[in-house]
């Protein structure tokens, strides 16, 4: 294992292992199995397109992390920048029954609704480039109580200040250009 640090220098190592403390920018080439009491915001290995996810609560503990290595499921191809998932993908679903406002870590909204609902969309400039939603009648009444789906500021949903599902168990997939436009598709 070598170390690049940016900031911060490692103090006398005992045994040939070094100690270190604080604050460090840079990298550190291995598979950091013998790395102890390290905190992990996240990290990403580039030079062997790897992505390594850490829960809110790592302290470099085995078992909070999930590191996924090309295992054929989940690939990541540098040059072209494309991330593939050979595997089943679960998206946030967030059931509602009166007036809701979507949040950006919201995806699913699945309507169980008595009476006529409006669902508010965040801001466009707020969201990723191509972040998606997706709206539903889980209920199956929208044909009699509508599911009406609004906008904020001077966004727009394909052009249209507001749109409506008024079909059973109708549906509607929205994705943002992260500036002001909503779009269906």
């Amino acid at each position: 294992m070598s170390f690049n640090f940016v900031a911060g220098k490692p103090s006398h190592p005992i045994n040939l292992t070094p100690i270190m403390s604080g604050n460090f920018i840079g990298d550190i080439d291995g598979d950091g199995t013998d790395l102890e009491n390290v905190s992990h915001i996240g990290q990403s290995n580039a030079a062997e397109g790897r992505l390594v996810f850490f829960d809110s609560t790592t302290t470099g503990l085995a078992g909070n992390e999930r590191n996924i290595r090309g295992d054929g499921s989940l690939t990541y191809n540098m040059s072209s920048n494309v991330f593939t998932m050979n595997s089943g993908v679960v998206f946030k679903r967030t059931q509602i029954s009166s007036n809701h406002a979507i949040q950006a870590s919201e995806h699913y909204i699945g309507c169980n609704h008595t009476a006529s609902i409006i669902v508010t969309l965040p801001v466009a400039s707020g969201l990723a480039s191509g972040q998606t939603f997706t709206i539903k009648d889980e209920s199956g009444i929208a044909h009699t109580h509508n599911i009406r789906i609004i906008r904020q500021g001077a966004d727009t949903i394909d052009g249209q200040e507001n749109i409506t599902i008024h079909s059973a168990y109708g549906a509607v997939n929205l994705y943002s250009n992260g500036n002001n436009k909503f779009f269906i598709f």
